[in-house]
């Protein structure tokens, strides 16, 4: 066969095929170019599908917190005693002195008080946390369940310094949250705020987490001034609406995992929300939660030291460097530190290996830290970087005020 018959025959096969192809498909073969096209310009983070799935993920959050989420009711009792001192005048006859009569009598006023918030149910067994301020001084604690069924609630214990209580009922068919991860948050992050605003139950609000490591000098609260006896802080800035009534509630990621309770707001007056929240770390939470159940209190480790933030000037490979860190200026007689080789005039730029530079990273580190607890210092010394091994002590042994 001739090299023009190979050539002439494929050409024929080809030509035949396209006047036996139908129009129909010839139209839609040349425009799926164009189709493909159209659907690249939608697959943005912006595309309606997008949206309707986001929707179906806090439905299904929703519907996986809900039986978690109680409503708190604590009912207070003040007694307030005074004395009321009448003075009576009688005249006597034949312009004599008038004789006065003094009577006291003590009156006592019992005044009532309900303190409405939230909580999360976090085992099966009946333990739930909540805030401190928000069961502070409470007489009888009653929660309300999802279901709406009622129970008294028992304080077990309760860390005022963390703003964390918990609570025990004794009820079957109960459903638990899970905790995350509060140390993988970011700025941006979409999360959920469940709570009983205004003893609205099962309430839900979505927003961002503005900000991390918020610092208790941020936190105002003219309701709750407890709050202010507050000396760990490290708090989830957020812009998820909450309102009177969400304190203990849950802060929950995408992922449906608890990681925050929310603790109060910023408010521009009468206690209304005004675009700024906060909530505790689960990290701490999970923290204060295991040792109350475990022994009925919470301690803190600590280290005996008193710091400030600094920033110092180093040399590394003949150039200048600007190193910010945590300065030792004080170190307290027979505390963790004092035995150890940390010296006075230390700059501490990381704790196992973590960088800090803020006395607040440092102070919720070791706070949090049970003690015992072996954490490895990174301290520059003379321009040469050391790490030194401390263990944690317990709060009151040779402490130095508000200090690490």
């Amino acid at each position: 066969m001739t090299l023009r018959k190979l050539v002439f025959i494929p050409c024929l096969l080809a030509f035949y095929i396209i006047l036996t192809t139908p129009m129909a498909c010839r139209a839609q073969a040349a425009t799926s170019g164009n189709v493909a096209k159209k659907n690249e310009a939608v697959t943005g983070p912006f595309r309606a599908g997008n949206v309707q799935g986001l929707s179906a993920t806090f439905r299904t959050i929703h519907r996986r917190i809900r039986n978690a989420l109680v409503e708190i009711r604590a009912i207070g009792i003040t007694k307030t005693v005074r004395k009321i001192i009448t003075t009576t005048t009688r005249e006597l006859p034949h312009h004599a002195a008038p004789k006065s009569t003094v009577k006291t009598k003590t009156v006592t006023t019992v005044v009532t008080t309900t303190n409405v918030g939230s909580g999360v149910i976090c085992s099966t067994r009946g333990y739930i946390v909540t805030n401190d301020h928000v069961v502070f001084n409470a007489k009888t604690i009653s929660v309300i369940l999802a279901d709406r069924r009622t129970y008294p609630a028992r304080l077990i214990g309760a860390d005022p310094e963390a703003d964390i209580a918990v609570l025990k009922i004794t009820a079957p068919f109960l459903t638990s949250a899970r905790f995350g991860h509060s140390s993988m948050l970011h700025v941006g992050q979409w999360v959920l705020d469940f709570g009983a605003p205004f003893q609205l139950a099962q309430s839900m609000t979505q927003g961002i987490i503005s900000a991390l490591h918020r610092r208790n000098n941020h936190v105002t609260s003219a309701q709750d001034p407890q709050i202010k006896l507050l000396s760990h802080e490290d708090f989830i800035q957020v812009d998820s609406p909450s309102d009177p009534g969400s304190s203990g509630g849950p802060l929950v990621n995408l992922r449906g995992h608890v990681v925050g309770i929310n603790e109060s707001i910023k408010s521009g007056g009468g206690g209304s929300f005004s675009g700024v929240g906060f909530a505790i770390p689960a990290r701490e939470v999970v923290y204060v939660l295991h040792q109350i159940i475990k022994t009925g209190r919470v301690k803190h480790g600590h280290l005996g030291i008193g710091v400030t933030e600094k920033t110092i000037v180093t040399e590394s490979a003949g150039k200048k460097l600007m190193t910010t860190g945590l300065y030792v200026k004080a170190i307290s007689a027979h505390s963790a530190a004092a035995r150890t080789g940390l010296k006075i005039g230390d700059l501490i730029v990381a704790i196992n290996g973590k960088r800090v530079y803020r006395v607040a990273q440092l102070r919720n580190r070791v706070a949090f830290s049970a003690p015992g607890t072996l954490l490895n210092l990174t301290v520059c010394r003379k321009n040469k970087r050391v790490i030194i091994q401390v263990r944690t002590g317990a709060r009151d042994e040779g402490r130095i005020t508000n200090s690490p």
